[in-house]
């Protein structure tokens, strides 16, 4: 009998489809270095709205980049000046544009919490400056993997914290969502005015964790400070 063989093709490459995620979860993006480097399982999406982003195709062209926390080297979250977090520049009228986590899994453990670090500065230096007109970025929260979203938390023209080397820390609970598999969207939308202001919000150690037993203090205020006491 004849050997029939067939030749050799390839090698072929391939990228297995990302599967839900097991909290704790860290992302601290200072691997993200270029368009084609950002971190496994999130992507980007350009001009999409919370009804259209679930079905569309990933991109690398949205505003949404790799940076250094605040533009600045000095913070202990940036790499350098240009890489060590994510950002999106909130200048460009008619940008709708997403960064989208993988999928997370609270069906055990938990009750668990999504937290980050955030800053917004002059899209150029680290000074201080408001997100400005009808702008912002919402965080938005989806359980069909992008089907619907509820909005978690939004950043705009009300949101006025000066900015730091350590920005500002974000908490949201998550327990409501217990059992479900979830994706975090960060989406920075332009709205129709177009802003005379240029500013950049940054993002950083994004988490997906229990809630701690002993939360750390958030929104501390201080008062009636005397030389011997302070209401806290």
């Amino acid at each position: 009998a004849g050997v029939n063989e067939s030749s050799w093709v390839g090698p072929f490459t391939f990228t297995t489809p990302c599967g839900s995620l097991a909290p704790p979860y860290l992302q601290q993006f200072s691997t993200w270095t270029s368009t084609t480097t950002l971190p496994s399982c999130w992507n980007e999406y350009d001009s999409q709205t919370p009804a259209t982003v679930g079905s569309a195709v990933p991109n690398t062209i949205s505003s949404w980049v790799n940076d250094g926390f605040g533009n600045n080297a000095a913070s202990p979250y940036s790499v350098t000046a240009t890489v060590g977090s994510a950002s999106i520049e909130l200048w460009n009228l008619g940008d709708s544009d997403w960064l989208v986590s993988p999928e997370f899994d609270l069906s055990l453990g938990g009750p668990y919490q999504m937290d980050f670090n955030w800053v917004i500065s002059n899209w150029s230096s680290t000074a201080s400056e408001q997100i400005g007109g009808d702008d912002y970025v919402a965080v938005m929260i989806t359980t069909n993997a992008g089907a619907t979203w509820a909005e978690l938390g939004r950043y705009d023209a009300s949101t006025n914290f000066p900015a730091s080397l350590l920005g500002n820390e974000a908490i949201y609970d998550l327990t409501a969502y217990a059992g479900s598999v979830v994706q975090i969207g960060f989406w920075g939308d332009e709205g129709t005015i177009d802003d005379p202001g240029d500013v950049k919000f940054f993002m950083d150690n994004f988490q997906v964790r229990p809630i701690p037993t002993c939360p750390k203090p958030n929104s501390l205020a201080v008062s009636g400070i005397t030389d011997i006491d302070a209401d806290v």
